[in-house]
């Protein structure tokens, strides 16, 4: 047999540069340096060893070759290369299955960082949720319960459930993590710290605005005791930190906060991506609470365009900042903008996250709140019922968040007039937060501040004392006696309120005063409310009959909101309303007038002629007319403010009865008494939903109404119609026997225009002068002007007629003309 031919010696293997341990060292390096965000740094030691490795033959597959991918593909993930980052994830996972097999340690280690991965790139918070807690059933066989691979995946879990609004299951899952990680690295370790921010934030969200401080101050003090500055971490907590100081309304501190996170991440730059654009925002949110928006656009902008690069623009987290944004179009009157910007972040967040998403259920109740800006008060409701909805389906019938729902739809239907269902939403939402958070606590206390306001505007005082107090007790329990707080002031200003409704004069002036005070202290004296409380201010000088006092304030306040606000601005227009309605108050109704020409430019300009200030603009400035006695030229603003509140609001709310009411009282003026009859029946009809039953402004409508009916008894045709017809029977007998009485006066002018040439003709056959021949011209106007004004042409023979009563004739043929004409008259 031939001799086989001896077998191709097998080439030797590539020789490494370095020892192995070199390559471990450097995957090691890059860990540390991601740790501490250095991202360039970490990329280059986690490449050069990925790439030495997995260059080799034989150590292609070793677990360093996929320790180094995987530390790589953690890199790459935090400076936002997603899809390569996905990859080495995928091979790390992949190579470690191939070696040890899928249940080993490493791989499900691995697994875990592939599904972190994946729930950035889809959000999809119940997969995450179902792969996590497989991964950690996996992990407690192989590794045990309480090991660190285990708190690992449980750390990552509990920030998965906190963007998923299971705020219990992620405290949970925190406080388990914290545990193990502590028994096994000290109290004192950078990984406990991230499960203190976790804890933290649960308690923020859950409105224990005090408790995550202390967590926050406990995980910085270790951040700074074991990082080198500057950190992203210690970053993050100074944002998470500016945040919550701005809802306890520290702003100094929160601004001191902000400023160092914008700082030191300006040093990291540009690696902490993700980082700064959270830390702009927090700045941002800080700046515009203070109210000065111009300064907050240019953070917001900054962060918008941060993520948008770095998540792509259909990106959960692209979506929220667009929120920001929308916020400061609110704050600059732009509510348009604000509501479209809203629903194009709403519809990222439905199609990423899915329709019954919590962060769904907030982004409607920031749309929610931006058409009620804007006066949108039903379209408002709706989707402030959908949010409740979607926050049952997620949390059950009571959570923080249904609360502030359930506070919002209270608000809403206040400003809608339907004071009993915003009673009732309002007493839910005070039960739900007292049950949840504790008797003593800051949103108690809202609650207890917008129960007041309401049973002010019905009227019943002793309830809004009793709010008010109970409000003003628990604020002084959380930030002292002497403490300047814009909560306080809130309260202080419902107070104010109370004492005016009651005629205490001086009492309320005292409580403004301090009010205002706080406000321009913790605020800022530029600031919006500081100028609302100018003008609370002011009507309370005009009710004390210190009218220059009241005008200079108003004045000022109209000074300041241009300043902050600009011209144009609706916050100005009403600021504007308010100085005009002291003018009319003081009888200068050429000035009024001239003022409210301008607030109704400004609305109309800014927010179009069907908005509900709009109306109210036209309906202050007919009210200067009606004073002015000039009723034919506020007749039709009325009617047109009648007309656009009726459809914004619908025919129940208050501001429909009130200017009801005000055209009625025209069309008295105008002897009109069938159409005035109508209107004020409706006018009573929507008060009484509000008000309560023995109001002052009731008995007056009620005295109009018999005022009327008894003048409208005189006329026979009424008389049968009241006897034999129902209510809505007699109103239409009504407007037929005005018809019928109209028609008869024109006959009767025609007869009598007609009577007229027939003399006419007969003098000019005995040539005798006429003295209304031959002139030029006569009174212009339409058809039936000419006839009332030949009523009163006669010969010279009859002169020596009744003059008071030609005078009193015209006097009635003028204001016929103006109640049909209105202002072209």
């Amino acid at each position: 047999a031939p001799v086989p031919a001896p077998a191709p010696p097998t080439a030797p293997a590539p020789a490494l540069s370095h020892p192995l341990l070199f390559y471990d060292l450097q995957t090691d390096l890059a860990e540390a340096r991601l740790r501490l965000s250095r991202f360039a740094l970490a990329r280059e030691a986690a490449e050069a060893s990925h790439l030495a490795l997995s260059s080799h033959s034989l150590l292609c597959s070793s677990p360093a070759a996929a320790r180094a991918a995987g530390v790589l593909g953690l890199v790459l993930r935090e400076m936002g290369q997603f899809a390569e980052a996905q990859r080495l994830l995928g091979v790390a996972w992949d190579t470690h299955k191939a070696l040890a097999g899928p249940t080993a340690t490493a791989t499900i280690l691995a697994r875990v960082e592939v599904i972190r991965m994946e729930h950035i790139l889809d959000c999809d918070f119940a997969k995450a949720r179902s792969d996590l807690e497989a991964a950690i059933r996996s992990l407690e066989s192989s590794a045990g319960r309480d090991s660190l691979a285990v708190a690992h995946a449980v750390c990552y879990l509990g920030l998965v459930q906190l963007e998923g609004g299971m705020y219990a299951d992620a405290q949970a899952s925190f406080t388990r993590a914290q545990a193990a990680r502590t028994a096994a690295l000290g109290s004192r370790h950078i990984l406990v710290a991230q499960c203190i921010v976790g804890s933290a934030l649960v308690q923020r969200v859950g409105g224990f605005l005090e408790a995550a401080a202390g967590l926050l101050d406990e995980a910085q003090a270790m951040y700074r005791a074991v990082l080198p500055q500057p950190n992203a971490a210690s970053a993050q907590v100074h944002a998470h930190k500016a945040t919550l100081l701005t809802q306890l309304c520290q702003f100094a501190e929160a601004t001191r906060a902000a400023d160092e996170s914008v700082t030191a991440l300006a040093r990291l730059a540009p690696e902490a991506v993700p980082e700064t654009a959270h830390a702009l925002l927090a700045q941002a949110v800080v700046v515009y609470a203070l109210g000065d928006y111009s300064e907050a656009l240019p953070p917001v902008e900054r962060a918008l365009a941060l993520r948008t690069a770095w998540y792509g623009p259909r990106h959960p987290e692209t979506a929220r900042t667009l929120h920001h944004r929308a916020r400061l179009h609110t704050l600059a009157g732009e509510y348009i903008e604000a509501i479209h910007m809203h629903e194009e972040a709403l519809a990222i967040l439905e199609t990423r996250l899915g329709a019954t998403h919590p962060d769904v259920a907030g982004a409607l109740q920031l749309l929610a709140a931006a058409q009620g800006d804007d006066a949108h008060y039903e379209e408002a409701r709706r989707l402030y019922l959908e949010a409740l909805r979607i926050r049952k389906v997620n949390f059950g019938e009571t959570h923080t968040t249904i609360a502030d729902t359930l506070a919002s739809l209270g608000t809403v239907r206040r400003l809608q007039g339907a004071y009993s269902d915003a009673e009732h939403y309002f007493e839910l939402a005070l039960g739900m937060r007292r049950d949840l958070l504790g008797a003593v606590h800051l949103d108690v206390a809202r609650s207890l501040l917008a129960m007041g306001n309401l049973f002010c505007h019905m009227h019943r005082l002793p309830d809004a004392r009793k709010c008010f107090e109970a409000a003003l007790e628990i604020e002084h329990t959380l930030l002292g006696d002497s403490a300047l707080h814009p909560d306080i002031a809130h309260t202080l200003a419902g107070l104010a309120a109370l004492a005016q409704a009651e005629d205490d004069h001086e009492k309320a002036r005292d409580l403004y005063e301090r009010a205002l005070y706080m406000q321009e202290v913790t605020l800022g004296p530029t600031h919006r409310e500081v100028a609302n409380s100018y003008h609370n201010l002011a009507l309370l000088l005009r009710a004390q009959g210190k009218t220059q006092q009241a005008v200079r304030l108003c004045s000022e306040a109209i000074t300041r909101l241009e300043a902050r606000l600009g011209l144009g601005h609706p916050d100005v227009g009403r600021a504007i309303s308010t100085l005009a309605n002291l003018h009319r108050l003081e009888g200068r109704y050429l000035e009024a007038v001239e003022l409210y020409a301008r607030v109704v430019d400004i609305f109309e300009r800014r927010l179009g002629t069907a908005h509900a200030y709009y109306a109210e603009a036209l309906n202050n400035m007919a009210n200067v007319f009606y004073d002015w006695q000039r009723f034919g030229e506020a007749l039709p603003l009325y009617e047109r403010a009648l007309a656009v509140q009726s459809r914004a609001f619908g025919p129940d709310h208050q501001n429909v009865g009130i200017t009801s009411r005000n055209l009625a009282m025209v069309c008295e003026a105008l002897e009109d008494d069938e159409r005035a009859l109508t209107l004020y029946t409706d006018a009573l009809r929507v008060r009484r939903l509000a008000l309560a039953p023995a109001h002052p402004e009731l008995a007056g409508l009620r005295t109009s109404i018999r005022a009327v009916r008894s003048r409208l008894a005189r006329n026979p045709l009424t008389r049968v119609a009241d006897a034999v017809l129902t209510p809505a029977g007699r109103a239409k007998a009504a407007a037929v026997a005005g018809a019928v009485k109209t028609g008869l006066l024109k006959g009767a002018g025609r007869l009598k225009a007609g009577a007229g040439k027939l003399r006419d003709s007969l003098r000019r056959k005995k040539d005798r002068p006429y003295r209304g021949e031959g002139e030029a011209g006569g009174l212009e106007g339409p058809p039936e002007a000419d006839l009332v004004a030949n009523d009163f042409d006669d010969d010279e023979d009859d002169e020596g007629d009744d003059m008071a009563a030609h005078a009193a004739a015209q006097q009635n043929a003028k204001r016929s003309l103006r109640s049909r004409f209105g202002r072209t008259w």
